[in-house]
């Protein structure tokens, strides 16, 4: 499907881009659109089989296939130079169509187990999973540099008139159209046992206990290809102009010992404590630890907290990205001057595990026919993966005179003696020097009650955001974010019918520019099980969204509202059916 456009109507611009003089343009905002549909298919199959009474063999298996397409408007303007060096232009490509994204994926998980006793104290489970999920992208048009400039030259590219029916000029379109194509592999296979049981008594109770061992292999393929109309393979992704992607492949066995323990050490004093560690055949060892307590000073008071520290292997991608240069337009502190400079991108194989720690504390009570609990939590991540800018390098390099491990800023020979060279290349591998901090606390409010006609269920959650803060380099952010989050849930049963209603909102937050505004939503259902005598059957219907709350709004950029957070979705009607066998 072309963009549409008419040159007829192309204005005349007073200094474009302030520069003097005149140029033409056209109104694209007026037709800018985007149409996008996704469709999924899923299938299921849960079974359960007593061998006997101390064993039991289970089997879960779904796949699934999705397809997603999305259209919108030609290529963004790309900077073409004016033959015969007469200046440049800024030239949207409609004439090589709307850019198209095609992605398809299949899906399998498939776990096989059993459990049971071995005797009366010990228990056992054990699986294997397969997991198998295959992306395919195919994105277009994107349009090859070298081609057009080449096109250009020769005259058969009509820059005046992308939409000409001239044979040379649709030859040239297609010539240096350019699709990008993404294949992402990946590829989970695991087995676990583990045993359970109580042991030796302490204080007059039992002590719980857990441990066993898990395998597992994890691969990853993320291959990015750039095909011409041509049909030729493009090597040089710089040369592709309004497209990047990445390239990696990378494979992971690692085992896993772990243990729990439930220590009673008082009558009114629980202290639960874990631990794993994990051996991963690429970046050596990592390890987990946990430790959970809880006071109960009365039947209707408790006194909670909770500590733990873990480490996680890299990620395979971050470990091994293929080198990919870009162009990236950066300002040079060193000779004050703003110019294009190459990048290249890369993985760092010595990348070092990250870090979590956090710290919990909270209270649980009864108040009448009311439960509530309340926390504060703690968390820290450090050590995080992290890709930064060119730009960000450089201002780096001017405000600490060095550079970040792995980095490289390459200048060319100065052409004034005692003053810096322009800079060539800048080589930047993937960091792991990201740190996340958050804290705040979560209060949690149920009660439920009984009439003639019914019973109720109220359920209360509200989340508060105290402070958070992302930091890599010297780069710290967020400069605010949403602080408030509250859902509450209204339910009705009579018999087998049950009807629910939710509420749901956050509050405004001020951005670096302009405040987004607060935000409720509310969603109905109704589920009915048995419907008719149909045992093990449940139906279910109801609206998400009901009075289709649109995103809420940047103050200042009315035109980007904020689509990550519940307000993305409109208003949905949804109808579901499950048959347990």
């Amino acid at each position: 499907m072309p963009a549409r456009s008419d040159p007829a109507r192309a204005a005349t611009l007073a200094a474009p881009y302030g520069l003097p003089g005149e140029g033409c343009g056209f109104a694209y905002g007026n037709i800018e659109w985007n149409w996008e549909r996704r469709d999924r298919e899923t299938a299921f199959l849960m079974g359960d089989y007593p061998v006997s009474q101390d064993l039991s063999v289970h089997l879960d298996a779904r796949v699934a296939d999705s397809d997603y397409t999305s259209l919108y408007m030609a290529p963004l303007p790309g900077r073409l130079p004016l033959p015969r060096g007469n200046g440049f232009v800024l030239h949207r490509f409609v004439s090589h169509g709307d850019r198209v994204w095609r992605w398809t994926a299949q899906e399998h998980d498939i776990t096989l187990g059993m459990e049971g006793r071995l005797s009366d104290d010990i228990r056992y489970n054990a699986h294997l999973r397969s997991f198998s999920n295959e992306d395919n992208l195919q994105g277009g048009t994107f349009v090859y540099e070298p081609a057009i400039l080449e096109a250009l030259t020769a005259g058969s590219y009509d820059l005046s008139n992308p939409l000409s029916t001239d044979s040379g000029h649709l030859e040239a379109v297609r010539d240096t159209s350019v699709t990008r194509f993404v294949d992402n592999l990946t590829r989970r296979s695991e087995a676990r046992v583990a045993f359970d049981g109580s042991g030796f008594s302490l204080g007059g109770r039992p002590i719980g206990w857990a441990a066993g061992a898990e395998w597992v292999r994890e691969s990853r393929d993320w291959i990015t290809t750039f095909v011409s109309g041509a049909g030729d393979v493009i090597e040089e992704q710089r040369d592709v102009m309004g497209s990047f992607g990445v390239s990696f492949a990378g494979e992971r066995d690692s085992v896993s010992p772990f243990l729990e323990v439930s220590l009673p050490l008082h009558e009114i004093w629980d202290v639960g404590l874990a631990g794993r560690y994990s051996d991963h055949d690429d970046v050596g060892s990592t390890a987990a630890t946990q430790m959970e307590t809880i006071f109960e000073l009365s039947p209707d008071f408790a006194l909670r907290g909770n500590w733990s520290m873990a480490d996680r292997a890299p990620y395979l991608g971050g470990l091994h990205t293929a080198r990919v240069t870009s162009v990236r337009r950066i300002y040079d502190h060193a000779t004050g001057r703003r110019y294009r400079v190459e990048a290249d991108n890369f993985g760092n194989p010595d990348l070092q595990p990250d870090r979590a720690e956090s710290y919990g504390a909270g209270i649980v009570t009864n108040l009448g026919p009311v439960s509530v609990s309340a926390d504060w939590y703690w968390t820290k991540l450090s050590k995080l993966l992290t890709v930064v800018s060119a730009q960000d390098i450089a201002d780096y390099e001017h405000e600490h005179g060095s550079l970040p491990q792995g980095t490289v800023i390459h200048r060319a020979a100065s052409l004034v003696p005692g003053t810096p060279g322009l800079i060539s290349r800048i080589e930047k591998p993937i960091l792991g020097n990201g740190e996340t901090s958050i804290s705040g606390f979560n209060v949690h409010a149920h009660t439920a009650w009984s009439a003639d006609w019914a019973d109720f269920d109220l359920d209360a959650h509200w989340s508060h955001v105290q402070d958070y803060e992302y930091r890599a380099l010297d780069f710290v952010g967020p400069d605010d974010f949403v602080r408030n989050r509250l859902h509450v849930t209204l339910s009705s049963t009579r018999g087998k019918v049950t009807a629910q209603w939710n509420a749901y909102g956050t509050t405004g937050y001020r951005a670096s520019v302009g405040r987004f505004g607060s935000w409720v939503g509310h969603d109905v259902s109704v589920r009915w099980r048995n419907p008719y005598g149909f045992e093990e059957v449940e139906l279910m219907g109801g609206i998400f969204n009901v009075f289709d709350a649109e995103p809420i709004i940047n103050s200042e950029i009315p035109e980007e509202p904020d689509e990550s957070l519940d307000s993305i979705r409109g208003r949905t009607f949804f109808v579901t059916v499950k048959k347990v066998w």
